[in-house]
């Protein structure tokens, strides 16, 4: 076989390989594409299921809105997209005041 010949024969060999690889790129794209997106949503998953609870707080567990539980203060775990927690405050608050504006309650209502 001529060199000639030969030579025609590699490049139209490497054109069909090229033409192969090319296919299967956008395969291969969309493979990592979707395996990168699920890894997303498993992490986000992952992340919003821990919540925390303060020491002067208590938390409220809610399913789809309705009370199923209280939480105490700490970490927790709760179900992504499904459960929520409402912190609310516990927090004691001493209020002082001085006896001539002390309010007494009596028939008309009126400071002592």
């Amino acid at each position: 076989m001529p060199f000639r010949e030969r030579a025609i024969d590699r490049c139209v060999a490497t054109d069909e390989f090229q033409t192969t690889r090319n296919q299967e790129k956008p395969e291969m794209i969309r493979g990592i594409a979707g395996a990168a997106i699920a890894g997303l949503v498993v992490l986000i998953a992952i992340l919003g299921s821990w919540y925390t609870v303060d020491q002067t707080e208590r938390g409220v567990l809610l399913r789809n809105g309705a009370v199923i539980g209280t939480a105490q203060p700490g970490l927790g775990f709760k179900v992504p997209l499904i459960d929520g927690v409402e912190k609310i405050s516990v927090k004691t608050v001493d209020l002082y005041v001085g006896q001539d504006e002390l309010l007494l309650p009596t028939i008309s209502n009126r400071p002592i």
